[in-house]
């Protein structure tokens, strides 16, 4: 190591990694990296087999964030990860590497170095680690949350999540609100589905039916049948939690999924005892998706779409929208934005504008172009300026500015007929005329979406304030969704397929249910053949030449 009056901590990291790799942690390397090891190793309090864990963890972090992947830079078969386990378990106690862990053992999968940690070795400054603190009673329920998504995602075996509940049930039973409620009375199903709505509603900051009846129980129950036999036992009320009056049922249910919240009599107990104000909001409007309804989704963009999607995405943040409308009514603009999403079937169009309702807490009022489209002349103009004249009553009434959606939109902004052609172009004529007197006068936030874009009327350009298009993924976006798709595929199968097939994203989901059916029909497990042989035949075109499988 050079001698240097204040070493530089990153250049040390970057060292120990390079002759680690292959080393097989032999007795040379330690001689060849000792300076920079012990260095590291009084700075981090940390033994030295730790410190050398820890420095390949951060350098690997940035390109792959598994374990494994430190296990094999070091030479050896990812099997010996078991030797490593506790060396590992220290890492995350003490809060240099974050990741999926269930009462502090590692699942072999993807970790996080800790941002303090990154800070101070970035600016070159020593640190203290503290000694981790008695976790307090929503720090437990977070934690459980977290469990349940592990196990949610196939990260962890159910088996965890019934160790964390037998846990939580002991540790619980000297809080007073539990104590109240009695906990010791529920089945590990009762209690789990409890503590689930108990977090959603405190995460949520309301008590406003967030805890989704049918998901959470899928996620206890892989049988199918112990899946919708529990579901029906809780929708019929005969459950202990609704005998009982500790969970309720909203009354109303989006896409015949139904959702629970916290009895009045829990909620009161949550504020007695934590001082946590919880509160049901009205009724939501039955005319609008909404928000917190919709499931969140990772979406991967093309780098140009990226830019452009989460830009709006900021723009229509409430702080933002707020300050743009205040602007835009000084000077006279109109208070609105509008947007058109436009590219090929399947690109994600409608999904993106979801998931920016998501982001921004704003709910959607979807409507079906379809229903504008009357076979009585002159009912179709009614309707489709009593769209506009609806969303503008509910975005009175609603706290955040809703979102109109217009989706699949080309048959009400293509191009206008030639005048007296015949009645039908008459009533499509006179409904863009209306849609385009409204889009003027419009205030508000708007999206479109169209799979014709070419067909565009020309009137309608300058009424979009953004044109947003989506095109099919690219090689690198198509990589990263195939991996969210099916993660048993491996980087190189990815890619392989994203270069040969130029699919949307609608249609790897057609692969992908097509695997995931074989595996839970036939319990196949998707061999990277199947998968080629599902790519081949999601085309229309038979005659088209494909690249030959192999690498």
């Amino acid at each position: 190591m050079n001698k240097l009056t204040t070493p530089n901590n990153i250049e040390i990291i970057e060292t120990i990694y390079k002759h680690s790799k292959d080393s097989l942690l032999r007795e040379p390397f330690f001689e060849v990296v000792e300076n920079e090891v012990k260095h590291l190793s009084t700075l981090c309090q940390l033994t030295p087999l730790q410190t050398v864990l820890f420095a390949n963890a951060i350098i690997l972090g940035y390109d792959s964030s598994k374990i494994q992947s430190i296990i094999t830079h070091l030479g050896f078969e990812s099997y010996k990860i078991l030797s490593y386990k506790d060396e590992f378990k220290v890492l995350f106690e003490r809060e240099f590497l974050r990741g999926e862990r269930s009462r502090g053992e590692i699942n072999p999968n993807h970790y996080k170095v800790s941002e303090y940690v990154i800070q101070k070795i970035s600016n070159n400054q020593p640190f203290e680690i503290k000694e981790k603190e008695e976790m307090g009673f929503f720090d437990k329920l977070k934690e459980f949350n977290e469990v349940i998504e592990e196990v949610s995602n196939d990260s962890l075996p159910l088996e965890l999540l019934l160790d964390k509940i037998d846990l939580l049930r002991s540790e619980f039973n000297n809080v007073s609100i539990f104590q109240e409620i009695n906990i010791s009375k529920f089945s590990n199903f009762d209690l789990f589905f409890f503590l689930k709505t108990l977090w959603d509603a405190i995460e949520a900051g309301d008590n406003d039916y967030n805890t989704n009846v049918h998901e959470t129980t899928k996620t206890f129950y892989k049988s199918t049948n112990d899946q919708y036999r529990n579901i029906r036992f809780i929708l019929n009320g005969n459950s202990k939690l609704i005998a009982y009056n500790y969970v309720a049922l909203s009354k109303h249910n989006f896409r015949n999924i139904v959702y629970a919240g916290l009895s009045d009599a829990v909620e009161k107990l949550v504020h007695k005892y934590e001082g946590v104000q919880l509160g049901k909001m009205e009724d939501p409007n039955e005319e609008l998706i909404q928000h917190k309804k919709l499931a969140q989704k990772e979406l991967f963009y093309n780098p140009e779409e990226a830019v452009e999607v989460f830009k709006l995405q900021e723009i229509v943040m409430e702080k933002s929208f707020q300050k743009l409308q205040k602007n835009f009514e000084k000077k006279g603009l109109k208070p609105a934005v509008s947007v058109l999403f436009y590219g090929d079937p399947g690109t994600g169009k409608t999904e993106t504008a979801y998931q920016i309702a998501k982001a921004t807490g704003r709910n959607i009022m979807k409507v079906d172009i379809s229903s504008t489209r009357s076979m009585w002349y002159g009912e179709s103009q009614k309707l489709m300026k009593k769209i506009f004249t609806d969303y503008e009553a509910i975005r009175k009434e609603e706290k955040k500015c809703p979102i109109l959606l217009f989706n699949e939109a080309d048959a009400i902004i293509g191009k206008r007929r030639e005048a007296g052609s015949s009645s039908l172009s008459e009533t499509e004529n006179a409904i863009q005329n209306i849609l385009l007197e409204e889009l003027e006068n419009f205030h508000g936030i708007l999206f479109a979406t169209t799979n014709l874009q070419e067909n565009l009327d020309a009137a309608f350009e300058r009424r979009f304030l953004f044109k947003i298009q989506l095109k099919k993924p690219e090689s690198l976006a198509a990589s990263l969704i195939w991996q969210s798709k099916i993660p048993s595929l491996s980087e190189k199968e990815a890619q392989k397929l994203a270069e040969v097939f130029r699919f949307s994203g609608g249609e790897m989901d057609n692969i992908a249910r097509k695997i995931l059916m074989d595996e839970l029909l036939f319990a196949q497990k998707p061999e990277f053949t199947k998968i080629w042989s599902y790519c081949e035949s999601e085309h229309w075109d038979k005659n088209k030449e494909l690249q030959k499988i192999g690498f």
